[in-house]
């Protein structure tokens, strides 16, 4: 996300990151990682319940595809160390103004990421098409 971060914001979008980790450890992982966009705690959980985001099965935050995704993200320095309920399920989500979820991506597992392109083009749909062009 920070090496995008520019494009998501050309196709008019504002990234907002959440956190299952506590105020604490997500602002030292805001800092030590010079994120460019908001990091928000949520250690009660609360906004991904609202999402419909629960704990994952060992098989969906420890199987095959999710230590190969940690492996590489290892290797590229990108990696902290694992805060707040690690059994949390991510997701992407594109909300409108009006406050309208107007795209999701809820992965089988925790390694499964968006496509970013594809996330670009639902924002650049949202304001007109010509944001970013």
């Amino acid at each position: 996300m920070r090496e995008e971060y520019d494009q998501f914001r050309q196709s008019g979008g504002q990234v907002v990151v959440i956190s299952p980790a506590g105020v604490e450890p997500t602002g030292q992982f805001h800092r030590q990682f010079r994120l460019p966009f908001d990091l928000l705690a949520d250690p009660e959980r609360k906004g991904y319940r609202a999402f419909g985001l629960g704990a994952g099965s060992w098989w969906q935050i420890a199987g095959p595809a999710v230590w190969w995704a940690g492996l590489k993200a290892v290797l590229r320095g990108g990696l902290g160390r694992p805060q707040g309920n690690v059994r949390q399920m991510p997701g992407t989500f594109v909300v409108d103004t009006q406050g309208v979820l107007r795209w999701a991506h809820r992965p089988r597992n925790q390694a499964q990421m968006p496509d970013h392109e594809q996330i670009r083009q639902v924002l650049r749909d949202l304001s007109g098409g010509s944001q970013g062009q």
